[in-house]
């Protein structure tokens, strides 16, 4: 997935911890998943079939130097998860590596008088 890490082992499924995991909501955020439809959406999210494949499989990277969880498929359900206070749901998990020092850069871009 990631071209410039090194996957460390294959993928297996697990449970994630929520709180680690890094994703984007922009499909079920809280505020717009109506309230009789939440518990639903957590039980089919929570499905333990979630971490083996289909079509709402969730497939996380996991870079295990630095702790974190990255949300490859499935991000959409992180903040919903952390709204709802789900502690851990199930994923496929790849480990990475970090990418080692000599692969690091910091760049420095200026575009007129902004500067990044």
């Amino acid at each position: 997935m990631l071209s410039c890490w090194t996957v460390r082992s294959l993928e297996y499924a697990d449970a994630v911890p929520t709180a680690q995991t890094i994703g984007a909501s922009w499909k079920w955020t809280t505020p717009f998943v109506p309230e009789r439809e939440r518990d639903p959406l957590m039980e089919k999210l929570l499905d333990p079939a979630c971490a083996v494949g289909g079509r709402d499989r969730a497939d996380i990277m996991w870079i295990q130097p630095l702790g974190l969880f990255l949300a490859h498929e499935g991000k959409n359900r992180i903040g919903f998860f952390r709204d709802m206070h789900v502690e851990w749901f199930p994923a496929q998990v790849t480990p990475y590596d970090y990418p080692t020092q000599d692969r690091l850069a910091i760049y420095k871009v200026k575009l007129g008088d902004h500067a990044t």
